[in-house]
C-alpha cells in the first residue's frame, strides 16, 4: 500500500556507494554531502507504481515536504515531457538547472540509454536535493558515464561552466543545447535565481568562444602546412573499451615518447561530450603527426567533428597502422584515391597487394610487445599449457546448419590455410555447394552480423565477415580441444564454456583483463597461439608479448615465423601441421632445462629490437624522406622500401 515509509537499508547503501565513488571521483561538494548523512534517519519516502512521489523529512525541529504526493503527477509528468521534447528537437547538451527529488535525472538517465550522444549537466547548488538524489538513484554509474555530469556546492553553475570549456561543449550550435529547470517544486523565487544563473552561465563559457576561433583558425593554417622539420608532437584516438586496439595506441605512442615526441592519446567514444572533448583537444595541439590504429585518416576525424573541407586540407603526415585485415569488413576501394601525407602501415604483407597500386606510402611493419616486462606466477594462470584469446559467439549459427553445410566451413577452414589471400566467397565456392546450402550460409551470416556492431549492409562483406568468424571457431575450437588432454586451460569470453567437454569444464579460467596478460603469460608452461585468418603471414601481439612476460609460445606456422623476427625452434615452438602439434607439445613439456633456455633467448630478442619503441624509430626514419625533399638536404638517403627490423 503507497504511504509514508523511512528509509530502507538498500537505500541507505545506495547513499554510501554514491558518496564513496563521488570522494574517489574527487568532487569537493560531496565532502558536505557526505557530513549530512545523519538527515538519513529523518527521510520518509512515498511510492507508487516504482515511482517516487513523494520525499518528506519529520525532524521536529525542522519537518519539511520536499516531493509532495498529493500534487508530484502531473509535475513529473510536465517534467518527463519537457525533457522528451527537448530530445525530439535534437537537444544533444541539456542543462538541468535544479535536481529536485532526482525524477528528472532518473528520466534523462533511462532516455540516453538509447542514444549515446546525449551529454547532461545537472546543477544544483543546494547540498539537500543532493542528498535526496544520492539516497535515491545511482548517480555514481551516470557520472562514471561521461554523459550525465553532476556539479554541486556553492559554486556549481561556475563549475558546470568550467566543465562546458574543458569538454569544448560551447562548440555545439546553440539549437543543440538547452536548459530545463527541473526543481521539484518550482517556486517562482527558485525559477528566477536558477534563470539569472544561466544567464550569467552561457555568458561564461562564450568568452572561450572567441578565443578558441582563433585557435582554429591556426590549426587551419598549421595543418595545412606541410612539415618541414623532424616531427615532435603525435595524436592518436582510441576507444578505451577496444581490448586490444587501445593498449597498441598506447604502447605505439609510448614509442614515440621515448623517441623524444610529445604524446597525445583521446579516449574516443560516441558521447557529444567525448567527442567534443576529443575534437578541442586535437584543435589546440595542431600534432605534427597523426596516428590511427585499423581506421582510415580521414575517416576518423571527420567522426569526431572535423569537416571534411578542413580534413582535406590538412597536409601534415598521417599514420594509419592496418594490424588486422579491415577489407573484411570495409570496401578499401571507397577510400581511394590516397592522399600524398597518408602513410599505411601493414602488420602484414599480404595487404601491401591491394594498397601499392594506389600509394607509395604503404610498408610493411611487424607489431611489438605491448607489455613493458616480464610478469609473475600467478595461481589462478599456472598452467602446463595455457591459451588466451576469444572464441567469436558464432557456434550457435553453425549448429541449426545441416551437417553438410558444417563440413562446408570446415574445408573451408583448411583451404583458407593453404590459400590465404583468396577471398573467402571465391573459396566457398569452390567447393561446389549446392544452391539450398549456400542459401543456409548467406541466411545464417545474415543473422549472425545483425549481432554484431559492424553495421554492415552489403551482401559479400556479410558473407566474408561470417565465414572468417565461422573458420576462425572452427580452427579455435579443433586446436584446444586437441591439447585439452596434456593440461591446457582456457582464457576468454564465456562463449569457451560452451565448446569444452564435460570432464574439462574446469579448465575455463575466465577472462584475463590486460593488465594481467603478462602474469597469464608468465604463469603458464606454455602458452598457444593461434594466428587468425585475416592475418594470414605474421607474426600477432601474442608472439611478442609472451616472450616480453617471460614466457614460451607454441603456435602454429605463419611465413614471417621463417623471416628473422623470432626464430623457431630456438625462441619458438611452431607447428606445420596439427598432427605434430600435441607431439611437440609433450616434448617441450618434457625439457624444462630447453624451455627456460628458449624463454631467457626470446625474451632478450624482443626487449632489444621488438618494443615499439623500435617501431616507433623505423617510422620516423621512414618520415625523413619527404622531410629531406622538402629541405633539400642531398646529403641525407633515401630509406629503402622496407626497413629491415
Amino acid at each position: 500500500m503507497p504511504g509514508w515509509k523511512p528509509l530502507s537499508d538498500p537505500r541507505k547503501a545506495t547513499f554510501e556507494r554514491n558518496i564513496a565513488y563521488l570522494n574517489k571521483a574527487g568532487l569537493a561538494w560531496a565532502a558536505a554531502l557526505a557530513e549530512r548523512k545523519p538527515l538519513l534517519t529523518e527521510m520518509e519516502l512515498w511510492e507508487e507504481g516504482g515511482e517516487i512521489r513523494g520525499v518528506r523529512f519529520v525532524s521536529p525541529s525542522r519537518p519539511s515536504l520536499f516531493l509532495d504526493p498529493s500534487t508530484a503527477s502531473p509535475l513529473l509528468q510536465n517534467q518527463r515531457n519537457a525533457i522528451d521534447e527537448a530530445i525530439q528537437q535534437g537537444t544533444l547538451c541539456l542543462v538541468l538547472a535544479g535536481i529536485g527529488a532526482g525524477n528528472a535525472v532518473q528520466h534523462i538517465w533511462e532516455a540516453i540509454q538509447a542514444n549515446p550522444r546525449y551529454v547532461v549537466l545537472c546543477v544544483e547548488p543546494q547540498p539537500l536535493p543532493w542528498l535526496v538524489v544520492a539516497t535515491l538513484y545511482d548517480i555514481a554509474a551516470m557520472q562514471e558515464s561521461g554523459r550525465v555530469l553532476f556539479f554541486g556546492g556553492p559554486h556549481a553553475w561556475r563549475m558546470a561552466a568550467q566543465g562546458m570549456q574543458t569538454r569544448y561543449l560551447f562548440l555545439l550550435d546553440q539549437r543543440e543545447c538547452r536548459l530545463i529547470l527541473g526543481g521539484l517544486p518550482c517556486e517562482s523565487s527558485k525559477q528566477d535565481s536558477s534563470i539569472q544563473a544561466a544567464r550569467d552561465f552561457y555568458r561564461q563559457i562564450k568568452t572561450a568562444l572567441p578565443r578558441f576561433e582563433a585557435e582554429v583558425d591556426r590549426f587551419r593554417f598549421v595543418m595545412a602546412t606541410p612539415l618541414d622539420r623532424e616531427p615532435q608532437t603525435i595524436w592518436s584516438c582510441a576507444s578505451p573499451n577496444a581490448y586490444i586496439h587501445h593498449p597498441i595506441t598506447k604502447a605505439v605512442l609510448q614509442g614515440f615518447q621515448r623517441n623524444g615526441l610529445r604524446t597525445h592519446l583521446a579516449e574516443f567514444s560516441p558521447s557529444i561530450s567525448a567527442q567534443s572533448q576529443v575534437l578541442g583537444e586535437l584543435l589546440m595541439m595542431s600534432p605534427d603527426l597523426i596516428l590511427t590504429i585499423n581506421a582510415w585518416p580521414n575517416a576518423l576525424l571527420e567522426d569526431i567533428g572535423l569537416q571534411s573541407t578542413l580534413v582535406n586540407q590538412i597536409q601534415r603526415p598521417r599514420l594509419c597502422w592496418l594490424v588486422d585485415d579491415t577489407s573484411l569488413y570495409e570496401n578499401p576501394v571507397g577510400t581511394f584515391p590516397l592522399a600524398p601525407n597518408h602513410w599505411y602501415l601493414c602488420c602484414d604483407r599480404s595487404y601491401l597487394a591491394w594498397l601499392r597500386p594506389h600509394t607509395r606510402r604503404a610498408y610493411y611493419l611487424p607489431v611489438a610487445t605491448m607489455l613493458e616486462g616480464p610478469g609473475r606466477l600467478v595461481e589462478r594462470f599456472a598452467a602446463p599449457l595455457s591459451y588466451i584469446g576469444s572464441l567469436p559467439d558464432v557456434g550457435g549459427f553453425l549448429q541449426i546448419m545441416t551437417p553438410a553445410c558444417r563440413e562446408l566451413i570446415a574445408r573451408l577452414d583448411r583451404l583458407k590455410t593453404q590459400e590465404p589471400a583468396r577471398p573467402y566467397r571465391d573459396l566457398l565456392l569452390s567447393l561446389q555447394p549446392t544452391p539450398s546450402q549456400l542459401d543456409q550460409i548467406k541466411s545464417a551470416a545474415r543473422a549472425f552480423c545483425l549481432t554484431t556492431k559492424k553495421g554492415l549492409t552489403e551482401a559479400e562483406p556479410i558473407l566474408a565477415y561470417f565465414l572468417y568468424n565461422a573458420v576462425t571457431y572452427e580452427k579455435r575450437k579443433r586446436i584446444v580441444l586437441a591439447l585439452l588432454p596434456l593440461g591446457l586451460k582456457v582464457f576468454g569470453p564465456e562463449s569457451w564454456r560452451q565448446i569444452l567437454p564435460p570432464p574439462y569444464q574446469d579448465r575455463y579460467g575466465g577472462f584475463v583483463a590486460h593488465p594481467d596478460l603478462a602474469d597469464a603469460y608468465y604463469s603458464a608452461r606454455l602458452s598457444v597461439n593461434i594466428h587468425s585468418h585475416q592475418c594470414p603471414t605474421c607474426l600477432n601481439p601474442r608472439d611478442f608479448d609472451v616472450p616480453m612476460a617471460g614466457g614460451l609460445v607454441l603456435g602454429d606456422y605463419v611465413p614471417d615465423a621463417d623471416r628473422g623476427l623470432i626464430l623457431p625452434g630456438k625462441e619458438m615452438l611452431v607447428f606445420h601441421q596439427e598432427d605434430e602439434m600435441r607431439d611437440l607439445a609433450s616434448q617441450a613439456l618434457a625439457n624444462e632445462d630447453r624451455m627456460s633456455a628458449m624463454r631467457a633467448e626470446v625474451h632478450h630478442t624482443v626487449r632489444n629490437r621488438h618494443t615499439y619503441t623500435h617501431r616507433a624509430q623505423t617510422i620516423l626514419q621512414w618520415l625523413q624522406e619527404p622531410l629531406a625533399w622538402i629541405s633539400h638536404d642531398r646529403d641525407r638517403k633515401r630509406p629503402p622500401d622496407v626497413v629491415k627490423v
